[in-house]
This record gives structure tokens, sequence and C-alpha cells, in this order.
């Protein structure tokens, strides 16, 4: 039997990594971040201090990468590969641990959706932000307080919001009536590490200055009421995709009307649960609800990606797996696949390729663009205005080309940022009236190619 297991185990990491072998190249990522995180690591690499590629920092997630950049993309993508198969593992260890009646088929419709399947398989800190946070709340499931706190202090290394689920861990702790003593050594094992954690970030000089990009994120792009529906809407697709999400409403409806159809026997109820009484599970339930609640919150107050609200996922998936049937668990994990693969658009009743080929497809896109403005030959000395993320793709493409400090900057900086060997050429991300002027009385040409 254990070898049968064994053998099971193997055959699905291989299908696992197969399934990510086509998104460990062509680049770091469709995601514009991708880029920005390789750029601060490779600038990391080069000067030997911490550099932010963005507020707040993702300092644990920024070191991983460092050693892996001269490498380029296949090895930091690789390690968000890896990293989901780590959070794969310790999330059928809490399915198991968390009451759900069917963990392998739970924990597959996780590893095999297409935010974790494909969104995370980038040079992105999502993956390995998912897996120090499922490290973490399955050492909070074994009442393993002390290293949960320093696991969570490490997936807020990675996406400082994560952080914030100290508190749905301290509301389930609550409920299962811990000692404030035992509350205590939870916070402090979670923010001491944390405090060392963003050290680096608070007293680099790069983020000085940097705090209002998180501002006006916040000030200017939060939901209205107005837009609260169709952002969870949007987000109910990210997640689960259209398939998944109808199977998901379905196995709900089903799992009510089995219980309202038993709502005489709670004996039987429990027995077939085969956990004992439902209020046993009622402190993973406040914390795994409690965590979609703040997840959803945080995503609101800056909803930019949907891949924001990727924690989500796994606390959603151990919620319903305690309520849906096995077979309405293996056919939800099928559905979730699915969206990889092909994404019906009910408005023109067809069937489009799935998210694992239109990120391909967007990575190849982008690195064509990047080889375009690469091989252009201007017959006069010219600077090209190519926009911030475009700058990153050429910096990290041609090592020959001369960056100054512009190139680095994360958010908008003005000037020629890439410079030819023979200086007849150049790049910018941006440039402001001023530095306009000054290369056009110097000779040069300025074509904007960033529209």
């Amino acid at each position: 039997m254990a070898r049968h297991r064994l053998v099971l185990g193997v055959l699905l990491v291989a299908v696992v990594l197969a399934g990510r072998v086509p998104l460990l190249g062509n680049g770091y990522g469709s995601d514009d971040d991708a880029w920005r995180n390789a750029v601060a690591a490779l600038r990391m690499h080069a000067v030997g201090h911490y550099v932010p590629s963005r507020i707040p920092g993702f300092p644990v997630y920024e070191g991983l990468l460092v050693p892996l950049i001269p490498f380029g993309a296949v090895a930091t993508n690789a390690l968000s590969v890896f990293a989901g198969l780590v959070a794969a593992w310790f999330f059928l260890r809490a399915a198991r641990r968390g009451g759900a009646k069917s963990p392998v088929w739970l924990a597959a419709a996780f590893c095999f959706s297409a935010p974790v399947w494909v969104e995370a398989s980038q040079t992105m800190d999502y993956a390995v932000g998912l897996a120090f946070l499922l490290a973490s709340y399955d050492a909070w499931l074994r009442r393993k307080y002390v290293p949960a706190g320093v696991l969570l202090a490490l997936a807020a290394g990675c996406r400082a919001t994560l952080g914030v689920l100290v508190l749905p861990a301290l509301a389930g702790m609550a409920l299962r009536r811990e000692r404030g003593r035992t509350g205590l050594a939870f916070v402090a094992a979670t923010v001491l590490p944390a405090a060392v954690v963003f050290l680096p970030p608070l007293l680099s000089p790069a983020t000085r200055g940097m705090e209002g990009q998180f501002e006006a994120h916040v000030a200017l792009h939060h939901a209205t009421p107005a837009a609260v529906p169709d952002l969870l809407r949007r987000v109910g697709v990210f997640l689960f995709g259209k398939p998944g999400l109808i199977v998901l409403g379905l196995g709900l409806v089903a799992a009510a009307s089995r219980v309202y159809r038993r709502r005489g026997s709670p004996r039987a109820g429990a027995q077939e649960n085969g956990e004992g009484p439902a209020d046993r599970r009622l402190p993973e339930t406040a914390f795994e609800a409690s965590g979609v609640i703040v997840v959803t919150v945080l995503f609101l107050l800056m909803p930019y990606e949907p891949a924001y609200m990727m924690p989500a996922l796994p606390l959603v998936l151990l919620l319903v797996g305690r309520v849906l049937s096995r077979s309405w668990t293996a056919t939800l994990a099928l559905a979730l696949a699915t969206a990889v693969f092909m994404t019906p658009v009910l408005e023109t009743r067809r069937v489009v390729p799935g998210r694992l080929f239109q990120e391909v497809r967007a990575r190849r896109a982008d690195l064509a663009r990047t080889a375009a403005q690469e091989a252009l030959r201007p017959p006069e000395p010219t600077v090209y205005v190519i926009g911030r993320f475009a700058v990153h793709r050429l910096l990290l493409r041609n090592r020959s080309l001369r960056a100054t400090e512009a190139a680095w900057a994360p958010f908008h900086a003005s000037g020629v940022a890439l410079w030819s060997p023979d200086g007849r050429k150049g790049y910018a991300a941006d440039l402001d009236p001023p530095d306009r002027v000054r290369l056009e009385r110097g000779g040069y040409r300025i074509v904007d190619l960033s529209q």
C-alpha cells in the first residue's frame, strides 16, 4: 500500500512538472512585475546590497532570486514551480488535518487550478508566498504556534499583506481557548522575524521617497461600492474559471440539500464526516473564513490584479472541502484544470485557448516586441521612448547595452536608460520636457514607441 501511494505520488509530481515546462522559458512572465523583480535581483547581485523591486519591499522573495538571477528566467521560474509543489504538499496536509472529505482530490483542485498552475509559475512571489503561508497553516493546525508564526513572517516577506493573516489565526486560537501567553508567543514569533525581514527595505536609501507610490495606489485605485460586484465576479472567474464556478455552485447546493434532508439526524451527519461534532472544526473554519474576508478587503483597497486574491484560493477550497462530497470535489478539480486548457466564451458560444496558452502567447508577444526594438538601426542618433517595462525587458535580454541609473528605477525615471555601445541609439522609459530639449540640442532624434 505504501509503495502504491509512493508510485502515485511520483506520477503526480511528474504530471505537475510536465505541465509547467512551457512556463519555464519565454522570459520571466507576462506580469510586468516579474521583469521588475528580475531587474531588482540583477541589481542586487551586482551591487551587493538590498534594492527593492517596489514598495513595501518583498525581501524574502527578492533575496531568493539573487543567487538564481545569473542563470536567467528558467532558474527563477523554476523556483516558482518548485514552490508551487511545496505549497500543494502543505495544502494536502492541511486538508487531511482539517477534515476535508476528499483531501487528495481537493489538493489536485488546488495544484491544477489556473492561478497556481499558470499565474504563479513565473518570476513572481505568489507561489513562494503560498508555500510559506500553507506551511504556517499546517503548523497552526498542529498547534505548533511558534513555527507557525515564523513561517507566516516569511510569507509576509514574500508579500507584506500576508502578514495580516495573523488576525484570523488569533481568532481561531481564541475559539480553541488557547491561553493568553500562547497567543502572545504566536504574535511575537510573527512580528519579530517580520521586523528583521523588513529591515533591509526600511534601511535602504532606494525606498526613500517611494512611500508616495503606495499611497497613490490606495487613494486613486481603491474599489468604489458600485464597482465591487464586478470586481468580485472577475475574481471568481480568475480563481475558479467559469466551469469551476458552476461546479462549485452546484456542489454547494447539493451539500446544502444533503444537510437539509438529514437535519433531523445530526449524529448521522457527524459520523458521515468522520470527524465528530461540527463544532470541532469551528476554529479552522473561523481562520479560513476570516482569512478570505481579510484578503478580500485588502484586494478592494488596491484592486489592480485579481492575482492579489490568490491567497484566498486555498482557504476557500479548504472551507468547501469539508462539505463537498468526494464526487463533487473530483468534479471541481477537473473543472478547475479545464480553465488551464480552454475557456468558454458564453457570449459568442465559442471555446478559446485556456490560460496556459494565453500566458505563453503573451510572453512570446512581449519578447517579439523587445526583439524588434533591439533590432532598430536608425540612420541618425536616436532615442526611443519605449516605456518602463520595455526598458526592463531590453535590459535583461541585452547585457551589451550600457545601463544608467534610470534603467534600474522601479517607477518613473526620466532620462535615457540604455545606450548602445557606440552611443548612437538610446532607450528611455520616459522623457520629461527638459530631457527632451537637452537631447534634441545634442543632435538626437526622439521617437516615441511607448503607445
